[in-house]
């Protein structure tokens, strides 16, 4: 049958005789009104890829896109879950890998959820409804690939609407143009909008065709708190410290205004940068002319070896705004604890890690900013754990104290003392020479004494460990409902800052960990800062601190800078303890009262070997390498 004899050609108004441009015109209509169709019922830019895992031994490989230069993929292992790309040949990850606790003998299900040019991964076990393990990152854009290697099975490969979850799963924050159902405004600043919803939510929105932009289930702590977002840039010299955590920039600019507000009592000093180039900051506090304090003893508070714990930032800085509070009310407390003392104070450790924390994504920050590549960008993979970079017993317990990988979060580093941050305290600890230390942590409630590490001799009694005891013995319960404990580690650990304090110069270093989590609440944060403050007010007065044997060193030349000690009894895992450069003091803290004996040395040799009666109290001496050591009387208390 012809045209002609087809009753739809045949009508007239159906009859098709175009010619020359009137032919091409209506060409051009004809596939413009195909391509608006085909647009109209085109699927969204998104989808929801199911994968079946079974518990196998063997590698499950997903490959979930194709790019130029290769492909994007998924990798489960036993016990790990890796997002990477594979491009020339090699393999990178986006970002880094992650632990989960894969259920027995049943399967898992992992969900990918793909975006134009980010990707959201999830692990569930599909029987109890549980999130194992979740990644975010952005990728490149591609072509749609599904391909399975192992033990994976591909169940769906929808738009995100056309399987809908039976649970609304875990919350996942998104940057979307425009609000969806369920969808709840976070940050009206931001642009496009930034909105908190589930799981469930965000699959619906993106089959729906709304432009979703960087969603994570692991969001920065400022998309959390609205009073980061609003008070932080506020802060004034005596501002409540319990309304909002504190960034590493706004910390800086409340250390200026104290210095400005007191500067006779305040000196600020900028001990180091941090990889990204932010400066670590130091503020030291006393009495009298700042000429004076160059002699007196120094004391150290600081916080934020890990900058994801932004609370132990808030300890430091209570700390010192009550003291600076006393100075300039005059109050007699902190005047007396000062007339004698220098407090130093270093309220971020890690700059870098607190900012990540705060700024880019919960998942970061324990860490400090060294870059390993090859990913751009902060991710999990970068940094080294600061607090298992210190030299002594670095790495001595191989894969148990610390780690040599770099993706883990306990990486040591890749050698002792290898990064900035660590490099700028240490410098201090050795111009200072600090008789006491507390070092603030949060995740649990206990102070930790030395010697952390497992395997290193202690001194019995512990002066570490006695006024660990002092310092909490009669304090209230903690807010967050556990008792106070005192410990020497929480699990095996190397490479810690108190450690190495205390075996270097012989301080009193005690490790505060202050909380369990940080709260959004400001009333619960005042709480904590009210539980934990009582632990330096006790060092301060002297209440808390063993007994002690403070020396000065001096000979011909001077103070005796290049002579270190030991003490019978004390520097038992073979310590060495050399007295200040500028003035040769020395402090020894006591497991008990009474008969001390005390050896001087010199590039090894033998120069004196002392004995001194030290009452309760304590005593001070002065020793003179010049002189023939004699038994000295009781002195007075430091």
């Amino acid at each position: 049958m012809t045209h002609s004899d087809d009753p739809l050609f045949s009508s007239p108004a159906l009859v098709w005789r175009p010619r020359g441009l009137i032919r091409l015109a209506c060409l051009l209509a004809i596939t413009t009104a195909l391509a608006l169709s085909a647009s109209a019922t085109a699927a969204p830019k998104s989808q929801l890829i199911r994968i079946e895992v079974a518990p196998s031994p063997d590698d499950a490989i997903i490959r979930f896109r194709a790019t130029p230069s290769g492909h994007l993929r998924v990798r489960i292992t036993k016990r790990l879950i890796h997002l990477e790309q594979r491009r020339h040949g090699r393999i990178r990850p986006l970002t880094a890998r992650k632990g989960y606790r894969r259920p027995k003998h049943r399967p898992t299900e992992l969900r990918i959820l793909l975006l134009k040019s980010s990707v959201l991964v999830q692990l569930v076990d599909p029987k109890r409804h549980r999130t194992l393990a979740h990644m975010n990152a952005k990728i490149p854009e591609g072509r749609p690939l599904v391909s399975l290697d192992g033990s994976a099975t591909l169940l769906t490969r929808r738009h995100p609407c056309s399987t809908p979850l039976k649970k609304p799963g875990l919350d996942v924050w998104v940057h979307a143009e425009t609000a969806y159902e369920g969808f709840k405004r976070v940050d009206k600043m931001a642009t496009p909008s930034l909105f908190r919803t589930t799981l469930q939510n965000a699959y619906r929105a993106a089959c729906a065709g709304n432009t979703l932009r960087e969603p994570t289930a692991s969001p920065p702590w400022r998309w959390k708190d609205a009073d980061y977002r609003t008070y932080g840039d506020t802060i004034t010299a005596w501002s409540d410290l319990s309304r909002t955590v504190l960034h590493p920039d706004q910390v800086r600019t409340l250390l200026q205004k104290w210095n400005k507000a007191l500067p006779a009592q305040t000196r600020l000093e900028t001990i180091g940068m941090s990889h990204e180039r932010r400066p670590i900051v130091a503020m030291a506090i006393s009495t009298g002319p700042q000429s004076s304090w160059q002699t007196k003893r120094s004391v150290f508070l600081n916080g934020a070896h890990h900058g994801n714990e932004p609370m132990s930032v808030s300890f430091v800085l209570d700390a010192a705004q009550r003291m600076l509070q006393g100075l300039r009310d005059n109050q007699p407390f902190a005047t007396r604890a000062l007339e004698h003392t220098v407090l130093w104070i270093v309220p971020v450790v890690n700059p870098d890690g607190l900012h990540r924390f705060l700024e880019v994504s919960s998942h970061l920050g324990r860490k400090n900013g060294r870059d390993h590549g090859p990913i751009k960008g902060p991710d999990r993979v970068d940094g080294v754990d600061l607090n298992r970079n210190y030299p002594f017993r670095w790495g001595a317990l191989g894969n148990r104290g610390s780690k040599p990988w770099k993706s883990s979060v306990y990486y040591r580093g890749p050698a002792a003392a290898s990064e900035p941050e660590v490099q700028s305290i240490m410098a201090l600890a050795r111009r200072e020479r600090f008789d006491w230390a507390l070092t603030y942590h949060s995740g649990t409630i206990a102070l930790l004494y030395c010697y952390t590490i497992d395997g290193v001799k202690n001194p019995r009694p512990n002066p570490n460990e006695q006024s660990a005891a002092r310092l909490i013995d009669g304090l209230p319960e903690h807010p967050q409902g556990k008792p106070w404990a005192i410990r020497s580690n929480l699990y095996a650990v190397d490479g810690t800052d108190q450690d190495w304090h205390y075996h270097t110069h012989g301080t009193l270093a005690l490790l505060v960990e202050g909380a369990r989590s940080t709260p959004r609440n400001a009333k619960r944060r005042q709480h904590l800062l009210d539980a934990v403050w009582p632990i330096a007010e006790r060092l301060f007065d002297g209440t808390g601190l063993p007994t002690s044997l403070e020396l000065s060193i001096i000979d011909d030349m001077g103070p005796a800078h290049d002579v270190y000690i030991t003490v019978d009894n004390v520097t038992v895992a073979g310590e060495r303890w050399a007295p200040r450069a500028r003035d040769g003091r020395l402090h020894v803290w006591l497991p008990t009262a009474g008969e001390t004996t005390v050896r001087i040395y010199r590039d090894e040799a033998l120069l004196m070997r002392t004995s001194f009666h030290v009452p309760a109290t304590g005593l001070r001496r002065v020793i003179r390498l010049t002189d023939t050591p004699q038994e000295p009387a009781e002195g007075s208390t430091p």
